[in-house]
């Protein structure tokens, strides 16, 4: 058991607990990526403030989500591709070929999907 902060009213609250007992907030969880991702951008606003104009740092945090949705949602294709690229190269088990093929195929139907839809509303 550890404790974690509400996201609603900032009080400390028990990771096994159904609610928040100060607030009641029953969604008071940050999973563990967005809570990092929410910790760095509100870094980002209020100590860069000081520096740089606030434009320029809403640009810095959108650039910011943008690399992480990117690295993060991407991260099965990238390493699902190398294992393709690599069994020229390697002798890898059955196992891991089967779940690259799967993982590249999703990923290329994910993406014509998203491109047509795009097309389609241009």
């Amino acid at each position: 058991m550890s404790i974690t902060e509400c996201t609603e009213c900032g009080g400390q609250v028990s990771t096994t607990a159904k609610a928040c007992p100060h607030c009641g907030a029953k969604d008071y969880k940050d999973s563990f990526t967005f809570g990092i991702l929410r910790r760095m951008i509100m870094y980002v606003a209020e100590h860069w403030g000081k520096y740089l104009p606030w434009p320029i740092i809403q640009i810095i945090m959108v650039l910011m989500l943008a690399l992480y949705f990117i690295g993060f949602l991407n991260l099965p294709f990238i390493v699902g591709y190398g294992v393709l690229f690599a069994d020229s190269y390697v002798d890898l088990p059955n196992i891991f070929l089967t779940w690259a093929n799967w993982v590249v195929d999703i990923y290329i139907d994910i993406y014509s999907k998203v491109y047509t839809l795009i097309q389609s509303r241009l």
